[in-house]
């Protein structure tokens, strides 16, 4: 994503505005700065990702791996770094987002 961007899961975790998983925890959501939407979902029958917009889409073929539970999103790049995502804190109020990087 930029040039000072040591890894594609530290490019992300700077690019990241939101993060969103639904109650069945069968699908999630990381929405980048510029409004673009990463689409994670697994459940029994199907497992893949799904890009809409820019950064989004230039990203979708370095993910090369993916799982999540019902609070952590982990992510894994062809670059061999990885992202994990995660709500630290209630979900009325008071949460934050919480990311680590792994290093290539």
């Amino acid at each position: 994503m930029g040039a000072r961007d040591p890894n594609q899961a530290w490019a992300v975790s700077n690019q990241l505005k939101d993060y969103r998983l639904n109650k069945q925890a069968t699908e999630a959501h990381l929405v980048l700065q510029d409004g673009s939407i990463l689409h994670f979902r697994k459940d029994g029958f199907s497992s893949f990702v799904q890009a809409s917009g820019g950064q989004a889409k230039r990203l979708e073929p370095t993910i090369l791996n993916f799982e999540f539970d019902r609070r952590t999103l982990k992510v894994s790049f062809a670059d061999g770094s990885g992202l994990e995502v995660a709500w630290r804190g209630g979900f009325l109020g008071g949460r934050s987002l919480d990311t680590r990087v792994r290093e290539a």
